[in-house]
Protein backbone atom coordinates (compact mmCIF):
# COMPACT_ATOMS: atom_id res chain seq x y z
CA UNK A 1 0.00 0.00 0.00
CA UNK A 2 2.93 2.25 0.70
CA UNK A 3 3.67 2.43 -3.26
CA UNK A 4 0.07 3.44 -3.14
CA UNK A 5 0.10 6.01 -1.40
CA UNK A 6 2.86 7.94 -3.07
CA UNK A 7 1.58 7.55 -6.50
CA UNK A 8 -1.58 9.02 -5.17
CA UNK A 9 -0.57 11.59 -3.84
CA UNK A 10 2.10 12.34 -6.45
CA UNK A 11 -1.49 12.79 -8.54
CA UNK A 12 -2.68 14.65 -5.96
CA UNK A 13 -0.13 17.16 -5.65
CA UNK A 14 0.02 17.71 -9.49
CA UNK A 15 3.84 16.50 -9.13
CA UNK A 16 3.13 14.70 -12.66
CA UNK A 17 3.57 18.35 -13.99
CA UNK A 18 7.25 18.22 -13.89
CA UNK A 19 7.04 14.93 -15.69
CA UNK A 20 4.93 15.29 -18.20
CA UNK A 21 7.52 18.36 -19.80
CA UNK A 22 9.83 15.35 -19.73
CA UNK A 23 7.80 14.05 -22.78
CA UNK A 24 8.89 16.77 -24.58
CA UNK A 25 12.36 16.17 -23.68
CA UNK A 26 12.88 18.18 -20.76
CA UNK A 27 13.03 15.51 -17.91
CA UNK A 28 16.05 14.59 -16.10
CA UNK A 29 19.04 12.71 -17.55
CA UNK A 30 18.64 9.68 -19.15
CA UNK A 31 20.34 6.97 -17.60
CA UNK A 32 20.34 7.31 -14.20
CA UNK A 33 19.51 4.20 -12.02
CA UNK A 34 15.50 3.78 -11.62
CA UNK A 35 15.06 6.18 -14.56
CA UNK A 36 12.73 5.50 -17.97
CA UNK A 37 12.84 6.20 -21.10
CA UNK A 38 14.41 9.74 -21.62
CA UNK A 39 15.43 10.58 -18.21
CA UNK A 40 11.97 10.01 -16.34
CA UNK A 41 10.88 7.88 -13.11
CA UNK A 42 9.43 4.45 -13.99
CA UNK A 43 6.26 5.43 -12.29
CA UNK A 44 5.65 8.98 -14.43
CA UNK A 45 6.24 7.34 -17.38
CA UNK A 46 3.55 4.84 -16.73
CA UNK A 47 1.51 7.71 -15.71
CA UNK A 48 2.52 9.47 -18.81
CA UNK A 49 1.50 6.98 -21.65
CA UNK A 50 -1.27 6.21 -19.74
CA UNK A 51 -2.63 9.54 -19.99
CA UNK A 52 -1.40 10.54 -23.49
CA UNK A 53 -0.80 7.32 -25.19
CA UNK A 54 -3.75 7.42 -26.78
CA UNK A 55 -3.51 4.99 -29.44
CA UNK A 56 -1.80 2.80 -27.00
CA UNK A 57 1.22 1.79 -28.98
CA UNK A 58 3.90 2.33 -26.32
CA UNK A 59 5.20 5.36 -27.56
CA UNK A 60 4.30 9.06 -28.09
CA UNK A 61 3.19 10.42 -31.49
CA UNK A 62 3.90 14.22 -31.95
CA UNK A 63 0.40 15.13 -31.18
CA UNK A 64 0.39 13.20 -27.97
CA UNK A 65 3.55 15.00 -26.90
CA UNK A 66 1.95 18.41 -28.04
CA UNK A 67 -0.94 17.29 -25.58
CA UNK A 68 1.30 16.44 -22.68
CA UNK A 69 3.95 19.10 -23.25
CA UNK A 70 0.27 21.88 -23.19
CA UNK A 71 -0.69 19.88 -19.49
CA UNK A 72 2.96 20.32 -18.09
CA UNK A 73 3.02 23.77 -19.23
CA UNK A 74 -1.01 24.57 -17.77
CA UNK A 75 -0.11 22.45 -14.60
CA UNK A 76 3.09 24.83 -14.03
CA UNK A 77 1.27 28.08 -14.67
CA UNK A 78 -1.41 27.16 -12.25
CA UNK A 79 1.34 25.81 -9.26
CA UNK A 80 3.01 29.17 -10.20
CA UNK A 81 0.08 31.32 -9.88
CA UNK A 82 -0.80 29.61 -6.73
CA UNK A 83 2.13 30.14 -4.51
CA UNK A 84 3.53 33.73 -6.63
CA UNK A 85 2.28 36.32 -3.95
CA UNK A 86 3.85 39.04 -5.72
CA UNK A 87 3.01 38.44 -8.96
CA UNK A 88 6.18 38.59 -10.63
CA UNK A 89 5.80 35.18 -12.54
CA UNK A 90 8.54 33.12 -10.63
CA UNK A 91 8.95 31.91 -7.03
CA UNK A 92 11.24 33.44 -4.66
CA UNK A 93 12.35 32.12 -1.10
CA UNK A 94 9.81 32.99 0.79
CA UNK A 95 7.45 31.61 -1.93
CA UNK A 96 9.16 28.41 -2.62
CA UNK A 97 8.62 28.11 1.09
CA UNK A 98 4.97 28.43 1.46
CA UNK A 99 5.05 26.00 -1.34
CA UNK A 100 6.85 23.11 0.12
CA UNK A 101 4.68 23.59 3.28
CA UNK A 102 1.34 23.84 1.32
CA UNK A 103 3.05 20.79 -0.52
CA UNK A 104 3.23 18.50 2.98
CA UNK A 105 0.26 19.46 4.39
CA UNK A 106 -1.45 18.23 0.79
CA UNK A 107 0.53 14.83 1.16
CA UNK A 108 -0.59 14.13 4.86
CA UNK A 109 -4.26 15.00 4.16
CA UNK A 110 -3.81 12.37 1.33
CA UNK A 111 -2.17 9.88 2.88
CA UNK A 112 -4.79 10.42 5.65
CA UNK A 113 -7.83 9.84 3.47
CA UNK A 114 -6.56 7.12 1.77
CA UNK A 115 -5.72 5.24 5.07
CA UNK A 116 -8.95 5.84 6.00
CA UNK A 117 -10.51 4.58 2.96
CA UNK A 118 -8.38 1.58 3.01
CA UNK A 119 -9.31 1.04 7.10
CA UNK A 120 -12.82 1.27 5.77
CA UNK A 121 -13.03 -1.25 3.35
CA UNK A 122 -10.69 -3.94 5.28
CA UNK A 123 -11.38 -3.02 9.01
CA UNK A 124 -14.23 -5.27 9.03
CA UNK A 125 -14.64 -5.16 13.19
CA UNK A 126 -14.11 -1.31 12.91
CA UNK A 127 -11.18 -1.01 15.86
CA UNK A 128 -9.52 1.39 13.97
CA UNK A 129 -6.56 -1.28 13.34
CA UNK A 130 -6.11 -4.50 11.07
CA UNK A 131 -6.06 -7.63 12.36
CA UNK A 132 -4.23 -10.59 11.06
CA UNK A 133 -6.88 -12.04 9.42
CA UNK A 134 -7.99 -8.76 8.03
CA UNK A 135 -3.89 -7.91 6.84
CA UNK A 136 -4.64 -11.46 5.01
CA UNK A 137 -8.01 -10.76 3.30
CA UNK A 138 -6.74 -6.85 2.23
CA UNK A 139 -3.76 -8.83 0.50
CA UNK A 140 -5.92 -11.19 -0.94
CA UNK A 141 -7.91 -8.60 -2.52
CA UNK A 142 -5.31 -6.34 -3.58
CA UNK A 143 -3.73 -9.58 -5.24
CA UNK A 144 -7.24 -10.14 -7.22
CA UNK A 145 -7.06 -5.96 -8.09
CA UNK A 146 -3.68 -6.43 -9.84
CA UNK A 147 -4.78 -9.88 -11.54
CA UNK A 148 -7.94 -7.78 -12.73
CA UNK A 149 -5.98 -4.69 -13.89
CA UNK A 150 -3.49 -6.90 -15.66
CA UNK A 151 -6.16 -8.62 -17.23
CA UNK A 152 -7.49 -5.70 -18.66
CA UNK A 153 -4.52 -4.06 -20.09
CA UNK A 154 -3.86 -7.54 -21.54
CA UNK A 155 -7.27 -7.28 -23.41
CA UNK A 156 -6.91 -3.88 -24.31
CA UNK A 157 -3.75 -5.06 -26.12
CA UNK A 158 -5.17 -7.50 -28.00
CA UNK A 159 -8.35 -5.44 -28.91
CA UNK A 160 -6.15 -3.52 -30.92
CA UNK A 161 -3.81 -6.03 -32.43
CA UNK A 162 -5.40 -9.28 -32.58
CA UNK A 163 -7.54 -8.14 -35.71
CA UNK A 164 -8.82 -11.93 -36.26
CA UNK A 165 -10.14 -12.35 -33.07
CA UNK A 166 -8.83 -15.16 -31.87
CA UNK A 167 -7.00 -14.47 -28.25
CA UNK A 168 -3.19 -14.57 -29.68
CA UNK A 169 -1.28 -12.87 -32.51
CA UNK A 170 -0.60 -14.12 -35.20
CA UNK A 171 2.94 -13.55 -37.28
CA UNK A 172 0.89 -10.63 -39.52
CA UNK A 173 -0.82 -9.44 -36.73
CA UNK A 174 2.79 -8.46 -35.02
CA UNK A 175 4.19 -7.45 -38.31
CA UNK A 176 1.12 -4.90 -38.16
CA UNK A 177 3.03 -3.24 -34.86
CA UNK A 178 5.31 -0.82 -34.77
CA UNK A 179 8.74 -1.72 -35.32
CA UNK A 180 9.97 -0.65 -31.77
CA UNK A 181 6.79 -2.30 -30.24
CA UNK A 182 7.28 -5.74 -31.92
CA UNK A 183 10.74 -5.46 -31.01
CA UNK A 184 10.02 -4.90 -27.05
CA UNK A 185 7.80 -7.79 -26.93
CA UNK A 186 10.40 -9.93 -28.87
CA UNK A 187 12.87 -9.60 -26.58
CA UNK A 188 10.64 -9.70 -23.93
CA UNK A 189 9.72 -12.71 -24.80
CA UNK A 190 13.19 -14.49 -25.57
CA UNK A 191 14.25 -13.20 -22.05
CA UNK A 192 11.40 -15.34 -20.79
CA UNK A 193 12.28 -18.43 -22.37
CA UNK A 194 15.51 -18.01 -21.46
CA UNK A 195 14.81 -17.85 -17.79
CA UNK A 196 12.00 -20.08 -18.01
CA UNK A 197 11.72 -22.55 -20.76
CA UNK A 198 13.48 -25.28 -18.85
CA UNK A 199 12.56 -28.12 -21.47
CA UNK A 200 13.63 -25.86 -24.18
CA UNK A 201 10.84 -26.48 -26.60
CA UNK A 202 10.60 -22.66 -27.10
CA UNK A 203 7.31 -22.36 -24.61
CA UNK A 204 6.46 -22.30 -22.08
CA UNK A 205 4.22 -24.89 -20.04
CA UNK A 206 1.67 -24.14 -17.21
CA UNK A 207 4.49 -25.13 -14.68
CA UNK A 208 6.61 -22.52 -16.42
CA UNK A 209 4.45 -20.01 -16.28
CA UNK A 210 3.67 -20.44 -12.62
CA UNK A 211 7.46 -20.65 -11.95
CA UNK A 212 7.88 -17.19 -13.71
CA UNK A 213 4.75 -16.01 -12.16
CA UNK A 214 6.46 -16.53 -8.62
CA UNK A 215 10.15 -15.26 -9.83
CA UNK A 216 8.28 -11.81 -10.40
CA UNK A 217 6.54 -12.37 -7.41
CA UNK A 218 9.57 -12.56 -5.36
CA UNK A 219 11.19 -9.60 -7.19
CA UNK A 220 8.96 -7.08 -6.80
CA UNK A 221 8.76 -7.92 -3.39
CA UNK A 222 12.45 -7.60 -3.15
CA UNK A 223 12.17 -4.44 -4.73
CA UNK A 224 9.54 -3.30 -2.33
CA UNK A 225 11.43 -3.87 0.35
CA UNK A 226 14.81 -2.10 -1.28
CA UNK A 227 12.33 0.49 -1.81
CA UNK A 228 11.51 1.64 1.80
CA UNK A 229 15.33 1.23 3.37
CA UNK A 230 15.85 3.69 0.91
CA UNK A 231 13.56 5.64 1.87
CA UNK A 232 13.19 5.32 5.29
CA UNK A 233 16.10 7.74 6.64
CA UNK A 234 15.58 7.64 10.52
CA UNK A 235 15.49 3.52 10.56
CA UNK A 236 12.34 3.40 12.49
CA UNK A 237 10.96 0.64 10.27
CA UNK A 238 7.91 3.45 8.86
CA UNK A 239 8.36 5.37 5.84
CA UNK A 240 6.48 8.74 6.74
CA UNK A 241 4.91 11.24 4.42
CA UNK A 242 7.84 13.41 4.15
CA UNK A 243 10.30 10.60 3.56
CA UNK A 244 8.17 9.96 0.41
CA UNK A 245 8.56 13.58 -0.26
CA UNK A 246 12.24 13.59 -0.19
CA UNK A 247 12.16 10.09 -2.06
CA UNK A 248 10.27 11.92 -4.80
CA UNK A 249 12.65 14.30 -5.13
CA UNK A 250 15.38 12.66 -5.47
CA UNK A 251 13.54 11.06 -8.05
CA UNK A 252 12.78 13.94 -10.07
CA UNK A 253 16.17 15.60 -9.78
CA UNK A 254 16.91 19.83 -9.72
CA UNK A 255 14.53 21.96 -10.30
CA UNK A 256 10.68 21.67 -10.13
CA UNK A 257 7.30 23.67 -11.06
CA UNK A 258 8.48 26.57 -9.77
CA UNK A 259 10.87 26.72 -13.10
CA UNK A 260 14.56 26.84 -11.69
CA UNK A 261 16.96 24.63 -11.00
CA UNK A 262 16.60 23.89 -7.21
CA UNK A 263 13.74 26.58 -6.65
CA UNK A 264 10.55 24.14 -7.05
CA UNK A 265 8.65 23.22 -4.05
CA UNK A 266 10.61 19.75 -3.97
CA UNK A 267 13.75 21.47 -2.71
CA UNK A 268 12.51 20.87 0.95
CA UNK A 269 15.31 21.16 4.19
CA UNK A 270 18.02 19.08 4.68
CA UNK A 271 17.97 16.42 7.38
CA UNK A 272 16.17 12.47 7.66
CA UNK A 273 13.43 11.82 9.46
CA UNK A 274 9.89 10.62 8.92
CA UNK A 275 7.43 12.73 10.19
Amino acid sequence: MKLSYAVVAALALGLVAAAVMAADGEGGPAGRPGRGPGGRHPVMHKMIMEKFDTDKDGKLSEEERAAAKAAGQAKRQEFVEKYDADGDGTLNDEERKAAREGLREKIKERLQERKQQFLDKWDTDGDGTLSDEEKQAAREGLKEKIKERLQERKQQFLDKWDTDGDGKLSDEERQAMPAELRERLQKRHEGMLKRFDKDGDGKLSEDERKAAGEALRERMKERRQNMKERMDRNDDGHVGPLERLRARRQHRGPGGPGGRRGGGPGEGPAGGGGE
